[in-house]
């Protein structure tokens, strides 16, 4: 199935196009053909030559002292035995080296776009200063890309540039999709924006907004736990000092234009960079010489092979005359060991590809699809208890508890309570009690211009990116996103019909704006009851966060769904249920104050 989704077979071909044959070149989740070819041999063969106490890490975070620690691993662990362990060696990165690969898929109405070159590992000295420059490039706090092709030509609905830095290596990465007759002014922007990034000075205020998401983000890394054992794990299996840690806000600060200038020039190879395309080629195709990319290779997408140098399936004995193209060897050759991904654990993988939102710029409206739309919009207000109702929601305080009874092990619950004053103050507490340690409470605030976490360690101002995060969230609430649309402050429009797996039909409505990215509602006919809805939350070209509602009930003349599931990019991340809520009752204004040291 991810072989028929564009973005994976964008990611993928990406990925082996900048890697070449070392194994950060080829799908961590292998192909149908490698992952059959597996035996329980090949299983055990595995554990017996990397699971050993001298091949692998121990963090512990808790109220425990160092030697409590070390006593009881020495309980858990005295009967392991070391035994070497055998190096790991690869095929080496190929060098940088422009290459255009068009996937075709002719029924595609969009192309996905990858852009971008092999980069570097996560020790190398320059990680800071080249991270922020890719920040400035697409990323959180700064985003050229996003800026040039959605804020100003409105070719997208978002775009961004990844720094992925692995332990032997790494690669930069600019991605987007775009409607296929944009496709290649799409892709000469991006290009445009590597040479600037490498020509030209950046701007004193776009590194510091950079710097500001990265230094501002980071005590959200810490705050549990399981957090910072994550991350002592991270430092300490990429060979780097554990004191990075704690000097972690200097460095980001300690980055000047003058280094950023630097690592632009000495890393960004804007002549030599690996396109993927895929989508109509039939449609863009043309448009390639025009933007400076006439020489390129097309690859029907059903007969795309990730581990072919050419991307082609071998063509079978009898169609080559009897002759055939031989595969290669042996399974081990070919893939150079896939175990030799650093570790076989989610510290040293590349991040899982999931399907985008995004979606080409939508068409006009016709005055029938708008009634149409209208119809169903106050279809939706009526089920939801009538515009008069949720015109008289003033506030809300509700409880719940949250949990993941899909992870393993299943996260202990969690209890949330929201406090929210219409039309933009929000205050939300999490009380967390993980076992074995003493509960802990985190609380998040936005008072419509400004935002703060308070945790164990103190308070923090969020940095401007997570600030619009929280707006952006305001506005996707149920509340004040009907009443928006109800008023014409965001545009509706009515999606084809869409049946879910059981083969039930449900309506479809995409609610958009200038300040807000789709969001998609899912609409039980029979009823006018929302029962999902699809957005991107963060930034753009995010996996999709699902929303499932159900056991809807009447508040005060409002109904609320009591239960409610999250999935993030097809994978259940948590349920929620409703333990208490209030409309309209009183809050304490200082709940929307900030604390003072």
């Amino acid at each position: 199935m991810s072989l028929e989704d564009p973005d994976y077979v964008a990611n993928a071909v990406f990925d082996r196009l900048v890697y070449g044959f070392h194994p950060y070149g080829l799908p961590q989740t292998g192909t149908p053909d490698t992952i059959s070819a597996i035996t329980r041999a090949d299983l055990v063969a595995f554990h017996q030559k990397y699971f050993a106490p001298n091949n692998a890490i121990l963090a512990v975070v808790g109220d425990i002292t160092a030697e409590e620690a070390f006593a009881r691993a020495k309980i858990v662990f005295a009967d392991w035995e070391r035994h070497d362990v055998p190096p790991m060696t690869f095929l080496d990165p190929p060098e940088p080296t422009r290459r255009v690969i068009v996937v075709n898929k002719s029924d595609a109405v969009q192309t996905e776009v990858r852009v971008g070159h092999i980069g570097v590992p996560r020790k190398s000295p320059d990680y800071m200063a080249l991270n922020l420059a890719v920040r400035i490039l697409g990323g959180e706090g700064s985003n050229r890309l996003h800026q040039v092709l959605r804020t100003e030509r409105g070719l997208t609905y978002g775009a961004q540039a990844t720094f992925d830095t692995l332990k032997w290596s790494g690669d930069i990465e600019a991605q987007t999709n775009t409607r296929s007759e944009a496709t290649g002014e799409v892709l000469r922007l991006i290009v445009d924006e590597f040479w600037r990034l490498q020509r030209d000075r950046v701007g004193e205020r776009e590194l510091a907004d950079a710097k500001a998401y990265l230094s501002g983000s980071f005590p959200l890394t810490i705050e549990t736990p399981d957090q910072i054992a994550l991350q002592v794990l991270n430092v300490l299996f990429y060979d780097l000092p554990v004191e990075q840690l704690q000097t972690f806000r200097d460095r980001v600060n300690a980055v000047t234009v003058d280094d950023v200038q630097r690592v632009a020039r000495a890393y960004l190879k804007p002549d030599n960079l690996s396109v993927v395309l895929v989508g109509n080629a039939a449609a863009f195709s043309k448009q390639l010489a025009g933007v400076g990319f006439g020489k390129y290779e097309t690859v029907e997408l059903g007969n795309l092979d990730l581990t072919a140098a050419d991307f082609k399936q071998p063509k079978r004995a009898a169609e080559a005359g009897g002759a055939g193209r031989e595969r290669p060897a042996s399974r081990e050759e070919r893939w150079m060991g896939t175990a030799g991904k650093p570790g076989g654990s989610p510290l040293a993988y590349r991040p899982s590809s999931q399907q985008s939102i995004a979606q080409p710029p939508a068409p006009a409206i016709t005055p029938e699809e708008g009634a149409k739309a209208k119809a169903l919009l106050d279809r939706v207000v009526a089920a939801s208890g009538g515009l008069e109702t949720l015109r008289g929601v003033k506030s809300i305080v509700a409880t719940t508890k949250t949990s993941n009874p899909t992870a393993s092990p299943p996260p202990p619950p969690e209890t949330t309570t929201t406090y929210l004053q219409y039309p933009n103050l929000v205050h939300v507490e999490r009380k967390l009690e993980p076992p074995g340690a003493p509960p802990a409470l985190i609380v998040q605030v936005y008072d419509g211009q400004h935002g703060w976490v308070r945790n164990p360690n103190g308070v923090f101002d969020v940095p401007a990116p997570i600030l619009k995060d929280m707006e952006i969230g305001l506005k996707r609430d149920r509340i004040a996103l009907l009443l928006a649309a109800a008023s014409g402050g965001v545009r509706t429009r009515l999606l084809p019909d869409i049946k879910d797996d059981a083969g039930k039909v449900f309506q479809a409505l995409e609610l958009s704006g200038p300040a807000l990215d789709p969001i998609v509602l899912y609409i039980d006919p029979a009823t006018g009851s929302i029962t999902k809805q699809t957005y991107v939350a963060g930034a753009p070209g995010q996996p999709i966060i699902e929303e499932r509602f159900s056991e809807y009930r009447p508040v005060n003349g409002l109904q609320v769904a009591f239960k409610a599931s999250v999935r993030r990019g097809g994978q259940q991340i948590l349920q929620r249920e409703i333990i208490d809520i209030k409309i309209n009752a009183p809050i304490d204004p200082a709940l929307f104050k900030r604390p003072g040291p």
